[in-house]
Order: structure tokens, then sequence, then C-alpha cells
């Protein structure tokens, strides 16, 4: 999801110099508090830090990729 998120972001060049200004660090947990990306804190964007929090679990659904996508690109876009 982080690659096609930054893929779509950056499909422009002023994509492309947003993301570059004003992303630094990338985080990316496993806690028992987000378990798709419909939960609250999934994804940040704050000070520069992408964080996604996601909790891996013998059901998981990884394969399913799209929310995950959507809620990556849709924060990023809010906070650039």
């Amino acid at each position: 999801p982080l690659t096609e998120a930054f893929k779509q972001i950056c499909a422009d060049d002023m994509g492309k110099s947003a993301l570059t200004e004003s992303l630094k660090q990338i985080k990316i947990q496993n806690t028992d508090t987000a378990i798709s990306a419909r939960s609250k804190d999934f994804i940040a964007f704050q000070d520069g830090v992408l964080t996604v929090n996601h909790k891996l679990t013998n059901y998981s659904n990884e394969a399913d990729t799209d929310d995950r996508t959507k809620a990556i690109v849709k924060t990023l876009e809010n906070g650039l």
C-alpha cells in the first residue's frame, strides 16, 4: 500500500515536489489498536512523519490493499 500510494501521489511533478518537501520519516508499527484501514489510528501524518499502524493477525486480509492504499493517499494529500 505504501508503494502504490506514493506512485499515485507522485504521478505528476506537483505531487512529487509536495511529498519530497513534506515527508521526512516513515514509521511502521504493529500494535493491537489498528486491525484495519478503518481503525482511527491506522494512519497519521504529522510534522513530516507518516505513521502506519497495522496489526498483523492470523486471519489478516493482507492481500486486500485497496483500503489501506486509499487511507494513506488521503492522509498524505490532506497533510501536504
